[in-house]
């Protein structure tokens, strides 16, 4: 009461004077501070907390460069809505860090290599197969040359024993038929199917070259047939062997009959059978048959449809067992029955 209005000024404060216990609770309004009053130094370290920002009020401007550190995200918050186009470069990636696991199905296209990444380096072995190739990709100037292929030659074991090159045909070419002697030729190269005589023999036609044998065949050396039946279909057969050997499977055991048959047909509507034969089961002797009506297989059966013992016309010489009927030349030692 005995203060005049605005007679006391700043100077008639002492320093410091007023302190907390002489300002009453919120008397200090925003408009009692001075335009910047409030610096760093009048601020207390952690005084100020997420309440005293305004909304929106911490922009760039108000950040300093790297301010920001990953402690200060929460979870998940970096999302493609927070983060502007091209933002993101190789040098924010983790060496490694993108693999299988972090690539979705199809999100690597042709529009992600390179020019010329995919090289001799990062092909695996055996991954280029036909099946990749498109028709008349692979040209001769993919070989190394625009006027060369390649040529292989390889040895009887199937080993590489040179590589060079020949120049490219587009023809081939086929050799008239000559019978014996049959030409391919490829460019400058020439193949020779020539057959032997009475051996093998060479036909072209229609586009294939056939390789079989003539008609008339000799073989100079040894032939070797292996199988169950081996049938010959010949008006003679000519022998030179003056003893032709049977049954030489028959060496471990006496189980088949050795002989030879032949099929003949009396009445024109009764195959029969006819031969000579030594039965296993009769104590190896030699038989003559006749009538039989079924075909002998590894044994004759004596006792099969027909089967009757054959007549054998011719001189004898020697001990004759069993009765006899005809003439006599000369008969020595015989029991004769009244």
């Amino acid at each position: 009461a005995k203060i005049a209005d605005d007679a006391i000024e700043s100077e008639h404060y002492t320093d410091g004077s007023i302190d907390n216990a002489h300002i009453a609770d919120n008397a200090i309004d925003s408009e009692h501070y001075a335009d910047g009053s409030i610096d760093n130094a009048h601020i207390a370290d952690d005084a100020i907390d997420s309440e005293h920002y305004a909304a929106g009020s911490i922009d760039l401007a108000h950040m300093s460069a790297d301010s920001i550190d990953s402690t200060q995200y929460v979870d998940g918050s970096i999302d493609l809505a927070h983060m502007s186009a091209n933002s993101i470069d190789s040098t924010q990636y983790v060496d490694g860090s993108i693999d299988l696991a972090h690539m979705s199905a199809n999100s690597v296209d042709s529009t992600q290599y390179v020019d010329g990444s995919i090289d001799t380096a990062h092909i695996a072995d055996d991954q280029v197969t036909a099946a990749k190739l498109a028709n008349t990709a692979v040209t001769a100037a993919a070989y190394g040359s625009s006027t060369a292929i390649p040529v292989v030659t390889v040895d009887a074991q199937g080993r590489i024993t040179a590589a060079t090159t020949a120049a490219i045909s587009s023809s081939l070419t086929v050799g008239a038929d000559s019978g014996t002697d049959d030409v391919v030729t490829v460019g400058t190269d020439t193949l020779d199917f020539v057959g032997t005589s009475n051996e093998i023999e060479t036909t072209v036609s229609n586009n294939q070259i056939q390789i079989g044998l003539p008609n008339n065949v000799t073989i100079a050396g040894n032939l070797t047939v292996s199988g169950d039946t081996t049938t010959v279909n010949t008006s003679t057969l000519a022998v030179e062997d003056p003893l032709v050997s049977l049954a030489t499977g028959n060496n471990s055991a006496d189980a088949v009959d050795i002989g030879i048959y032949g099929l003949y047909d009396t009445s024109g509507s009764q195959d029969l059978y006819g031969g000579l034969f030594r039965d296993a089961s009769d104590s190896g002797n030699w038989k003559l048959f006749k009538d039989n009506q079924a075909a002998p297989t590894t044994t004759v059966n004596t006792s099969g449809t027909g089967y009757a013992v054959g007549t054998l016309v011719a001189n004898l010489t020697g001990n004759v067992t069993g009765n006899t009927s005809g003439t006599a030349l000369t008969v020595t030692q015989a029991a004769q029955t009244n």
